[in-house]
Order: structure tokens, then sequence, then C-alpha cells
């Protein structure tokens, strides 16, 4: 209940998942997974039920200056019976210490049968730094808002940690994944910050080639440089050594989108999903839709949205499978609620689709009120081409069209990869200039 220690709390909570999830022997949520029951008086056979597991841990956390004081129980969801509990009061300078102990507690609780190795894996710390760890998980608190400031204060604080600690691997790790979040979203120029993304990737795994989500971040690196075969086997090795990470399988999916092989990506992204619950709206619910099966899409997004209704970003995404699947009006409105629940202007997944939608729907004026305003923008700040890209393909002008995806393409732009499967890109296909990009990017029709 204190939002001056919220950080700490998730922080470590995700400490926690992150070293139970190197055991294979058990299947752990991710922290996107829970965070909706953050604060909520819970029930644990229902969150049992909801996230499909075997045990749930229940944590309440206080914080009074130094002092920390943290209380846990784990509970046996099919019947309620307690498992273990505990009371730890420490100082903050310990709280690595007292992570590794709860989580070695609950192996237990859960009767595990560990390797020598493995709970060497479980107790590994990736720093002494109770200061470089503060940082860190205030770090991933800030970039987890998903707003342009809240990554580039995530950034801030990544540095900061590894100014303390040079040899903190996750730190590294963490400042590739934000960029690279940064440029999906089209906040940054990709050209300009794509090489940092690899310096940090090829930074962690020089101190810990063991990093799941580093070598993940390095495929993705490859994937928006047109390396596929490069990519592929970064992200395999990504999932040989965490078959449980959902970024690793959702990089994964989105390396097949890339090349076509929808199916296959449906198949990954489902298994991503699972991993994630859906947090922020639909793993799932999208790779339906990349996968031409609209109803299924739509289905998935309006589940989605029945837990969380103010989710923006599903709104916009269940308007565009409306629009797909030739139910114009719904998808005009569905986009209308989710602008109005977040308007980020440089977000090619905010006013460009709103645009397309119009345009498809026959508001073409409306259509050209959005292009008009993201020029503007332009003039005044980094928008992505690919923003123009999506107007530009709905207005059915393809000249400009294919002009804005060839800028894409020469700036690297991070989502362009959705240029082979996207359906919203379909009215171009039989252009021979479509060919021509593809070719561009080491792909084929």
């Amino acid at each position: 209940g204190d939002a001056a220690s919220e950080y700490l709390s998730d922080g470590i909570s995700d400490s926690i998942i992150n070293s139970l999830s190197r055991l294979p022997s058990v299947k752990v949520k991710s922290l996107n997974s829970v965070l909706r029951y953050k604060g909520k008086e819970i029930d644990p056979q229902t969150v049992g039920r909801e996230q499909n597991v075997r045990a749930v841990l229940i944590g309440r956390m206080t914080q009074r200056g130094d002092d920390v004081t943290i209380s846990v129980e784990l509970v046996d969801v099919t019947d309620n019976r307690r498992l273990w509990g505990e009371q730890y009061n420490r100082k903050l300078s310990d709280i690595l210490v007292v992570q590794d102990e709860i989580a070695r507690k609950i192996t237990e609780g859960l009767r595990l049968r560990l390797t020598g190795e493995e709970k060497q894996q479980l107790a590994k710390q990736y720093t002494a730094s109770a200061e470089a760890y503060q940082l860190y998980i205030l770090g991933k608190y800030s970039s987890r808002q998903m707003t342009k400031e809240g990554f580039e204060k995530g950034v801030e604080y990544f540095e900061q940690a590894i100014k303390i600690d040079a040899n903190y691997a996750l730190a590294y790790t963490e400042i590739a994944v934000t960029y690279q979040f940064m440029m999906s979203r089209g906040f940054l120029p990709p050209k300009e910050y794509d090489q940092k993304v690899e310096w940090a990737a090829l930074k962690a795994l020089q101190i810990d080639d063991t990093l799941a989500e580093a070598h993940a971040s390095l495929g993705a690196y490859k994937i928006i440089n047109f390396d596929w075969t490069g990519a592929e086997k970064d992200i395999r090795r990504a999932l040989e050594l965490d078959p449980n990470s959902s970024k690793a399988n959702s990089m994964y999916a989105h390396y097949l989108l890339g090349i076509g092989r929808t199916d296959e990506f449906l198949r990954y992204s489902i298994r991503a999903g699972e991993l994630e619950s859906m947090p922020r709206g639909g793993e799932v619910a999208f790779a339906y839709y990349m996968a031409r099966q609209y109803d299924k899409a739509i289905e998935s997004y309006r589940k989605n949205l029945e837990k969380n209704p103010n989710n923006a970003n599903a709104r916009i995404l269940l308007g565009e499978a409306y629009v797909a699947n030739g139910a114009l009006e719904d998808g005009v409105a569905e986009m209308e609620k989710g602008l109005a629940l977040d308007n980020t202007p440089e977000r090619w997944d905010r006013y460009p689709l709103m645009a397309y939608a119009y345009a498809t729907a026959g508001q073409r004026d409306e259509a050209l009120k959005i292009l008009v305003e993201q020029q503007k923008l332009a003039s005044e700040r980094y928008v992505s081409p690919y923003n123009f890209a999506i107007i530009y393909t709905g207005l059915g002008d393809k000249d400009r069209a294919f002009a804005s995806l060839t800028k894409c393409v020469e700036e690297r732009i991070m989502i362009i990869y959705h240029l082979k499967s996207r359906p919203l890109f379909d009215s171009l296909r039989s252009d021979p200039r479509y060919v021509e990009l593809l070719a561009t990017m080491n792909l084929t029709p």
C-alpha cells in the first residue's frame, strides 16, 4: 500500500520468480501475470484456478526507513493447505539474502528434489551490491509503465547500477530490452540506438553466457538487421537456457512471423501467452490476428478486456481485427475507445491504426486529419515512417506507402519485420515493389 516502496515489493517478487524459473522441474508464472492481484485481498484457490497453478505464494511487505518486514505464505491451492510461512525483519542492505532464502524455502515447501547444479542456480546472485540491485529494480519498475518517460528513466537507473557494479549482467540485459521496447513503439530512431542494443546484449553475455533474455535481445537485434539465420541461432539458444521464458518464446514467435511461418508463429505465441497470462492484452489474440483467424482473435481480445477493460492496446488491436474481418463500424468504435484511454501520438499502434480504420471505413476526411497531425508532429520530434506507411496504405496511396516502407527498411524500423505477414498490408502484395522490398530484407514472398 506504500507507493514509495512499491518498486521494492515488485522487485522482490520478480527476483524470486526469476530464481525459481531457472528450475526445469517447476513452472512459475511471470510477474506480469500476477501484477493484477497486487494490493488486493486474494483467495489462493481462485488465483490457482485463474493461473492454472498448484501453489500460490502470498507476500506482504512494509518498509520503515532501512527496516523491511516481509511476511510470506506458501499455499497449496488444491485444499488451501499452508505449506510454509515465515516473517523476515531485516535491513534493506540484506534484501538480496532474504530473497534467496525465500526461494530456497519455497523449493523445500514444494518438496522439490534439486540437483547440486540446480541448487547453485537457485542461489546465483548477479550482484553483491544492494545499492546496485535497488537501482536495477527501480529501472524495471519505471520501464513497466510502458511510457517513453518511463523507459528513459529505466535506462538511467540501469546505467547507474552498472556504474556501481560494472559486472551486473542483468542491468546490461535490461538496457538492451528497454531500448528495443522504445524502438518498437516508435519512440526512438533505430539507427541511433540499435548499436546500443547490440553492445548491451553482448556485454551481458560476455559476463554471463547463460542469460536467456540477453540471447533473445541479441536475436531481436539480428532480426531488425535482417540476419535471419543469426537471429534464429541466438533465440533458440535462449529457449535452450530457459524454455519457460515468455520473452524467448515470444521472440522466437516473432522471428517466425518475420519469415512468414505463421502457423508456427501461432504455436509459440500461444506458449508465450500461457507463460504471461496475456497481461497487456494479447500475445495469443495478436497471433490469431496475424494468422488471419480473425474470429478467434476477436474472441481472445474480448476475453482479455473482460479482465482489464481499460487496456488501450487491446482495444486498438481488437479494432484492427474487426476491420480485417469486415466489421468496420465495430473496428472504428473500439479504436476510438482505445485512444480515449491512451492517445500517445508518436506510437504506430495509436493514431496511425485509427487513420487506417477511418480510411477503410470510408471516413477519409478523418483519416486525412490524423495524417496532417502526424506530419506536424514529425516536424517537432521523431515519428517513425512506419506510422505514415500505415496511414498511406489505408488511404490507398501506394506510392507514398512504399516510400515510407522503404524508409523503414533503410532506417531499420523494428516493427518492419511485420511486413510479410501483417494483414493491413495485403493491398500492397500484388505490387512488384512489395517483392523488391522483401528482397532487401533477405526475404521472399
